[in-house]
């Protein structure tokens, strides 16, 4: 990860440090800050006593704040020291293609009181592991089977999120560290935990039956999504007295700021932590270890500004149907209407070379026995391409087709694709729909107005996928893609093909490709 530009650590205001300078006075809050290496620290704020308190409440320490940014991710940390609190060490493991995995440990007794061991052995191990195997509950084992080889005494809390941009996946596994790991879900509306923890890990765990080092479920992250990891000190793991936890704030702050960049949301946190700090009677208790937020937000990758390739968007009309094309200059499209208030759009794209126009008229024939003939097939597009295909004696390999027939009196389409990919469907409000009936050449669809049929054409990814949750699955950049982003919001663009230029900028944006003819949308209009 690099750094990104600095950011004052007491309320989130953007620096201009000069090169060289060793400290800058904040214009938003006035703070004079120290600028050291690639972080910028506040000093420690002076006491106050609450009018209720029997002692001052316990001074706010200096903060230091620290901003990154991957190809995918965007992550900021911030950091106060409590000398009076117990060890544990956070940090973040870069391993290699833009993956990285925050992790924290911290050794506690039988009853979760924090105990001062060596903590820099098991994060080594933990690192070396990830960067190694890139599995969490594997990287949790082999610290502790390296700490018990030694005497290990104690229990060990492990928290460790790793993040991976291909497919934009966070994949955590916990271990003591109950409501230390939280995600911020755009999709949700919500912050919420990840999800139970195991115990704290012990010597016998090695031995057990039972599977402690599980990793949590891989969550796919949308863009925006944010998870936030916070220490025992905030969190109050361990701690005593009345005031041990800082988890309100952060549920309220988190729930409050949705959307917003990571080093707003951790200063914001840090801030209400404190603040409420201030207001409690027994605010004089120091927190019972450092305070330490992480948040990592998923970002898009940058829009691309216009189609690969030679292929134009071109659209045509049924009467309850729209239809756009990605068309190349050398494919060959048009639509026929048949008996009983249907169409048919016959597409095809030659691999290499031209299509001869007596090639497609003989296709085109054979479609047409097929669906509007005296057949018993009127309503098959599958049997018609590939009679079609028969009657120019050639296939996929060669010619490329997209047979749509549209079935205006009952707000149907049917399909057959040979060369491209299977449709997703796509609802009138985003991407739930109805979905659809996918055989092994095409498939139906009620496609209702507002709803579209998204034809990915051309585009490369693993397996057949009717569902846009599922290709994001597959797709690079998962549902933190520009594409899966696009498919989401494309209900917001009414035109055809305009929403199709936007749906193909933005697969564009995701993955190199030199073309995307082929590309299509039907849109249910009336």
């Amino acid at each position: 990860m690099r750094l990104q530009s600095f950011h004052c650590p007491s309320c989130a205001g953007s620096l201009d440090i000069k090169p060289g300078a060793g400290r800058v006075k904040c214009s938003y809050c006035g703070n004079t800050l120290v600028v050291e290496d690639n972080a910028v620290s506040s000093s420690p704020r002076e006491a106050k006593r609450h009018e209720d308190a029997d002692k001052p409440e316990y001074p706010e320490p200096g903060a230091t704040l620290t901003t990154r940014e991957a190809a995918r991710f965007e992550m900021s940390v911030i950091e106060q020291r409590i000398p009076e609190g117990s060890p544990d060490r956070f940090g973040h493991v870069e391993l290699g293609e833009e993956r990285f995995a925050l992790v924290y440990v911290r050794h506690v007794d039988d009853k979760g009181k924090p105990v001062a061991f060596d903590l820099d052995r098991p994060f080594d191990t933990l690192k070396a592991s990830l960067e190694t195997d890139g599995d969490p509950g594997l990287a949790a084992n082999c610290a502790l089977e390296d700490l018990c080889a030694r005497g290990y005494a104690h229990r060990l809390e492990v928290a460790v999120l790793l993040f991976e941009p291909r497919h934009m996946t966070m994949t955590p596994y916990n271990a003591g560290c109950r409501d230390a790991i939280w995600w911020v879900s755009n999709e949700h509306g919500q912050a919420t935990t990840t999800g139970s923890s195991h115990d704290p890990l012990e010597r016998k765990f090695l031995r057990e039956a039972r599977d402690h080092f599980e990793n949590g479920r891989p969550v796919h992250l949308a863009a925006g999504d944010l998870f936030v990891m916070v220490s025992a000190g905030f969190a109050g793991r361990g701690g005593s007295g009345m005031w041990p936890t800082g988890l309100g704030t952060l549920t309220d702050t988190l729930n409050a700021h949705l959307g917003e960049e990571p080093l707003r949301i951790v200063t914001l946190v840090k801030n209400e932590f404190w603040a409420k700090r201030s207001r409690h009677r027994d605010g004089g208790e120091h927190p019972c270890g450092d305070v330490k937020i992480a948040a990592v937000r998923a970002i898009l990758p940058a829009e691309a500004t216009a189609i690969p390739g030679d292929g134009k968007i071109e659209v045509v009309k049924t009467r309850k149907y729209e239809i756009g094309m990605v068309k190349g200059a050398r494919d060959v499209a048009k639509v026929f209407p048949l008996h009983g208030d249907r169409q048919v759009l016959v597409w095809m794209s030659p691999r290499e070379g031209g299509l001869e126009a007596a090639d497609f008229e003989r296709g085109s024939k054979a479609i047409l026995e097929v669906l509007d003939g005296e057949t018993g097939d009127n309503d098959n597009p599958r049997e018609a391409g590939r009679q079609a295909y028969a009657a120019m004696k050639t296939g996929p390999g060669q010619i490329r087709m997209a047979v749509i027939q549209c079935l205006d009196l009952y707000g149907r389409v049917k399909y057959f694709r040979a060369g491209w990919k299977q449709p997703v469907a796509l609802g009138p409000r985003g991407i739930k729909s109805d979905g659809q009936q996918q055989f092994d050449e095409g498939g139906e669809a009620t496609v209702s107005p507002g709803a579209r049929l998204f034809f990915p054409g051309p585009l490369v990814y693993e397996g057949e996928h009717h569902m846009a949750e599922s290709l994001a699955q597959v797709w690079e950049g998962g549902k933190a893609s520009r594409l899966y982003e696009a498919m989401r919001e494309h209900w917001k663009t009414k035109n055809t093909g305009k929403a199709l230029e936007k749906i193909a900028r933005a697969a564009a944006s995701d993955v190199k490709v030199g073309t995307l003819v082929g590309m299509g949308v039907v849109t249910g209009v009336g």
